[in-house]
């Protein structure tokens, strides 16, 4: 029992392990009120769903507010491959893709993320990837 106890004294007084380092990229997505955004938003009414240029809601913004739309293009406002977070303030389901094939609108169709109402994220998990969305 004296054995015991001296080893567990033991390993209170050891140095603990050095955190590994971690790539920002490999840090998982932020959700909730980290991060501020200024994604518009209304009280009633069909509320505001972002792209962001940068990570942490920076940088340039895409938003729309549409009560449904169909397949958006990134780069019909050259913002594609560009989106690094994102912010849904609304009641909406946002389904975002990447295209299968680099410049080809019509290859839009690989799964990326989707956008929950009201959820966002400080860091999307494929960064610079989104080509086009759509809502449901």
């Amino acid at each position: 029992m004296a054995d015991v106890i001296a080893a567990s004294a033991r390993s209170l007084t050891d140095d603990p392990p050095a955190p590994e380092a971690v790539d920002a990229a490999e840090v998982e997505p932020s959700f909730g009120t980290m991060a501020a955004d200024s994604c518009p938003t209304v009280t009633f009414g069909n509320d505001w769903y972002c792209f962001y240029q940068y990570k942490s809601f920076g940088g340039r913004r895409l938003q729309w507010n549409a009560t449904h739309h169909e397949l958006v293009y990134f780069s019909k406002y050259d913002f594609e491959n560009r989106t690094s977070s994102w912010s849904n303030k609304g009641g909406k389901t946002i389904k975002v893709y990447g295209r299968r094939y680099s410049g080809q609108n019509e290859t839009c169709y690989s799964p990326l993320w989707i956008e929950n109402a009201h959820e966002r994220s400080a860091a999307a998990n494929w960064d610079n990837a989104a080509d086009c969305f759509l809502t449901s």
